[in-house]
């Protein structure tokens, strides 16, 4: 859990840096300049707090994701758009506001985002294959039930 919190804050406040970069021309001199700035500091902190926050009301940390559905995917997709919604509103409230453009583009690409980390951590947990094991060896253990009938 402590590593998809990780993988998951380090993906959205990636992506808020990914919109900046969008929003300003593909400019990396704007988005250097955004960096440095303390609000952006203070935005990501607060991003990752109400990220968390959300996902563990959700409870989408107790998800096992080697067997999660499509619904799974979809509470996913929504408690993030929802945190960066949320995240939007707290900006204003403490007068930090961004454009709404980048908090757009900000959660269409986090949201994509941490769906591609739960894939990740589904392939990267994922156990062998069982039909690895010899046809042959699999048709003795089966023989040696049906013998003992």
């Amino acid at each position: 859990m402590a590593v998809l919190a990780v993988a998951d804050i380090i993906v959205i406040n990636l992506a808020v840096l990914i919109a900046f970069f969008i929003r300003n021309e593909f400019s990396l001199e704007a988005v250097a300049s955004e960096v440095q700035r303390g609000s952006f500091w203070l935005g990501a902190f607060m991003l990752s707090i109400i990220y968390i926050l959300l996902h563990v009301l959700f409870r989408l940390y107790r998800v096992m994701w080697k067997y999660a559905t499509l619904t799974d995917v979809c509470t996913l997709v929504a408690a993030t758009m929802l945190s960066y919604v949320v995240y939007g509103l707290a900006r204003t409230a403490f007068n930090f506001p961004m454009m709404a453009s980048i908090y757009v583009i900000a959660a269409v690409c986090g949201a994509a985002g941490t769906v591609f980390v739960r894939l990740v951590a589904r392939v990267v947990r994922r156990r062998p294959w069982r039909a690895a094991v010899p046809k042959k060896r699999r048709n003795a253990r089966f023989s040696r039930c049906r013998a003992g009938r």
